[in-house]
């Protein structure tokens, strides 16, 4: 009795989680962004990359994100997109390369360079060439 009651109050607790609306977690895992820059120790990114290739987030809400007050959240959405190799987002990528943030600008050119548009090669040669950053400039290259 005691077993059952115990799981009866595990499943109580996660109900709440299991009625998350779609647009619910995605700012739930988008607000987990926050902190760090390397997307292999956030589970918040695999999630969000599972998210946009499945369709279940529209890259569009990706790619708004370049634009969010955290370098860390702006710098993840980068990776996510890259990773998802979506190339409606190089536009918007292009103009995070002039982002303050050399983690964000990093992950950018990464994001660009997956990515592989031609379109973006113009605008990721500059960024090899004169990145105050050397690790953005390698990236870049």
């Amino acid at each position: 009795m005691r077993k059952f009651a115990i799981l009866l109050l595990i499943f109580v607790a996660l109900l709440p989680s299991c009625a998350e609306t779609q647009d619910e977690k995605t700012q739930r895992l988008i607000e987990g962004l926050k902190g760090g820059y390397n997307p292999r120790y956030n589970p918040a990114v695999s999630e969000l990359t599972y998210m946009v290739l499945t369709g279940e987030c529209p890259v569009q809400t990706v790619v708004d994100v370049l634009e969010h007050e955290d370098a860390g959240v702006r710098a993840h959405s980068a990776y996510i997109l890259g990773a998802t190799r979506e190339k409606t987002a190089v536009e918007a990528l292009v103009a995070a390369l002039k982002d303050e943030d050399e983690y964000v600008r990093m992950a950018v050119s990464w994001a660009l360079g997956i990515i592989g548009d031609k379109n973006a090669v113009e605008h990721l040669i500059p960024v090899m060439k004169k990145d105050k950053s050397e690790i953005v400039r390698s990236v870049a290259a």
